[in-house]
């Protein structure tokens, strides 16, 4: 039921929709205060007052105010795709080494490439197993001076090669075979070591003469002269890596055919490269007081270098021939020698020592007890040998020195 006042009300509100004026259509010019937006409404392009486009910048010195500062867009994180980064998300995964912080460390700063990426991660486990993080880190100092590459060795029945720098532009290249284990991987990281850490002394350190650069002059590898510099480099790190490793892998061809021939045979006195590799670990990793270090154990750093130093002449390798010169011979020579080649004033004094050593004398007092004499000194002259004919009596002294008559 519609009463009047409502009747009335009703009235009214049709009035006042007849009465409200119809919208304007929007007009094509837009005027300079207010900028026109752009397709789909999303973007506002200013305008002057003849409707030509202009900067942002010019629309706001014309209206007083500054314009935006552009903000920097948020990129998302660029996935790793590099080797080294795979390697070490690898690693992250699947680490086998003792430590993984270290292991991280080689594959992040080592660069390994070729291969698989499970060889890669027995490449850094091995490095990060048989070092310390100082030792590692001045290998990864060498940066592009230093490639590791999984693949094929050049040399014939080689698991592993070194190559070192003979010229200016030249890397030390690290090639590994699929087929090589944790030990010859070792071993020629022992080979770089040697050359890197300043710090080594006496055999402990590489034969080669180096400059600045750790570059070695390609002399020190050609004729008779290179041959024994080769014999002695690899025998000494051959050793070092028996020394180091936690576990003895297959054992360098150095060790095979050491000690003096049999005149008749011709048969080594100690033909078999494991027999020799044992007995070289157990004599290296004695301690000052000659107890031995525990087998299942990898030794690395100072204390790896000092038992090398101090160890090293009782093994078999270090007797190793080549030529007429063993390979601890030609070690004690060189390590005299400062970065430049040249003989130190300790170098010399060292060597002489050594020569002096080399000609087999000895304390009259102690060689006479040794075959059961009194400590008897004739000065001047020879006692005459109760035997007869020279070089068949006992030994007598003369003058300091114990001598055979």
């Amino acid at each position: 039921m519609v009463t009047k006042q409502n009747k009335g009300k009703h009235a009214s509100a049709k009035a006042t929709k007849k009465s409200s004026p119809a919208p304007r259509k929007a007009s094509s010019k837009v005027p300079a205060s207010r900028p026109a937006s752009g397709a789909g409404g999303k973007s506002r392009v200013p305008r002057d007052e003849k409707g030509r486009f202009v900067s942002r910048a010019a629309a706001g010195r014309a209206s007083g105010s500054s314009p935006k500062k552009p903000q920097p867009s948020r990129r998302r994180t660029p996935k790793a795709t590099s080797q080294q980064e795979r390697l070490a998300g690898y690693v992250g995964r699947s680490g086998r080494a003792e430590s993984m912080r270290k292991e991280l460390y080689v594959a992040r700063r080592i660069p390994i490439s070729g291969g698989t990426v499970r060889k890669q991660e027995q490449v850094a486990s091995a490095i990060a197993d048989n070092f310390t993080m100082k030792e590692i880190e001045g290998m990864a100092r060498l940066g592009d001076d230093l490639r590791v590459k999984v693949g094929p060795v050049p040399k014939d029945n080689a698991d592993a090669s070194f190559h070192r720098k003979y010229k200016k532009g030249d890397r030390f290249v690290i090639t590994v075979e699929d087929r090589a284990d944790k030990m010859a991987v070792a071993h020629e990281f022992v080979h770089l070591s040697r050359v890197v850490d300043r710090s080594r002394k006496g055999v402990a350190k590489t034969v080669y003469r180096t400059d600045r650069n750790l570059v070695a002059s390609p002399e020190q590898r050609e004729g008779s002269i290179g041959r024994q510099l080769k014999n002695a480099e690899e025998c000494a790190t051959s050793a070092e890596t028996a020394l180091r490793v936690k576990r003895l892998g297959r054992p360098p061809v150095y060790f095979r055919d050491l000690g003096d021939k049999d005149p008749y045979t011709g048969i080594p006195k100690y033909p078999y490269a494991k027999d020799n590799m044992v007995h070289d670990r157990r004599e290296l990793r004695r301690r000052a007081d000659m107890s031995e270090m525990p087998r299942r154990k990898s030794i690395k750093g100072k204390t790896a270098v000092g038992m090398m130093e101090r160890n090293y002449s009782r093994t078999r390798i270090s007797k190793k021939k080549n030529g007429d010169r063993t390979a601890i011979e030609v070690s004690g020579r060189e390590s005299g020698r400062d970065g430049h080649g040249k003989r130190s004033k300790k170098g010399r004094a060292s060597a002489r020592r050594g020569e002096d050593s080399g000609r087999d004398q000895a304390r009259p007092d102690s060689r006479a007890r040794a075959v059961g004499l009194p400590d008897v000194r004739v000065p001047g002259g020879v006692r005459p040998s109760p035997l007869g004919a020279p070089g068949e009596g006992r030994p007598h002294v003369r003058g300091g020195d114990v001598c055979m008559l």
